[in-house]
This record gives C-alpha cells, sequence and structure tokens, in this order.
C-alpha cells in the first residue's frame, strides 16, 4: 500500500485548486519531481538551466518557463540556490519564514540520519558535492524539509511543518 497522494490532491485539502498556483519550482528533472505540473497550467515555472535540457519533455509549450544558472530569488525571504550533488544542475529552495530559516532539501538528502550521521545520499551524481551541502544545512540555524522523509510520506506535509 503507498501512502503516496498526488500534489493536486494535497492541494485540495487546503482548499487550493491548480489554477491559483502561480510558481513552481523544479528542483530536478527526475520524474517523481516534475511530471506532475501539467495540472498546473497557470504557473510560471522555475528551472535550472542543466535540469531544463533534461528536463523539458514534461514542459508543455504552453508554460512561461524561467530558465536560471546558480540562484535566483522568488520574494523577499525565498531563494532557489543550485546545488549539483544529486543531479548536474539540482536545487534547493531556501525560505525564512518566523526567524528560521527552512530548506526544501529536493533531492540533496533523502532522510535526517543523513544530517546526523554526516553521509551524501546515495544517489548522487557528486558525492563531494553532496557532503559540502549536508555539512552546511545540518546546522542548527536550518530546518530542512526533506522530500522523501519517512514522516512527511505519512502524511505530514511542508506546509504543516512550517504553518503549524
Amino acid at each position: 500500500m503507498s501512502c503516496f497522494c498526488k500534489p493536486v490532491e494535497v492541494l485540495k485539502n487546503y482548499g487550493i485548486l491548480p489554477e491559483q498556483i502561480t510558481d513552481i519550482v523544479i528542483t530536478h528533472h527526475h520524474h517523481d519531481h516534475i511530471e506532475a505540473i501539467e495540472a498546473y497550467t497557470n504557473a510560471v515555472i522555475h528551472i535550472q538551466k542543466d535540469e531544463y535540457i533534461l528536463g523539458k519533455k514534461y514542459i508543455s509549450d504552453a508554460f512561461q518557463v524561467k530558465i536560471f544558472e546558480s540562484m535566483v530569488t522568488l520574494e523577499d525571504g525565498i531563494e532557489v540556490k543550485k546545488i549539483g550533488g544529486h543531479s548536474e544542475g539540482s536545487c534547493i529552495v531556501t525560505c525564512q519564514c518566523n526567524d528560521r530559516e527552512y530548506i526544501f532539501c529536493g533531492d540533496e538528502c533523502y532522510v535526517k540520519d543523513c544530517f546526523v550521521r554526516q553521509i551524501p545520499t546515495g544517489a548522487s551524481c557528486n558525492s563531494e558535492i553532496s557532503r559540502q551541502f549536508i555539512r552546511e544545512y545540518a546546522m542548527e540555524r536550518y530546518e530542512p524539509l526533506l522530500f522523501h522523509d519517512p514522516e512527511i510520506l505519512k502524511g505530514k506535509t511542508g506546509y504543516m511543518i512550517i504553518m503549524g
């Protein structure tokens, strides 16, 4: 049995319709992080250059796409940064909220144990960059949100963690 819920279903639980989504950040080109975007026809897609080359098959020409090289600021306090440990242009999203800095890790780190033990994710294109990421973002001032964390997969979303 799978605990997976489609992103459209999760948003619906919060009263948010797909057409209300204005921006989508693609952390990397792997199907489980990109293939659901077809439901968000009003959204601007933000994607790192190397990831766009590999993931453009999932992105319809109808979308407005903003491609960046190493970093982009979406709003005051929200930045997308290329890390490049998991895949060539894989990214994280940093978000300042309520005196905390949340890190949406994409797949730069899968589980908290990697932060605790200071070991890179097994699926890295560059394990040294992965180690650097883990060393930097394991610091207490950061709150990492891990996309494959078993606690989140049981139904606790990043939104619930940040907003309570």
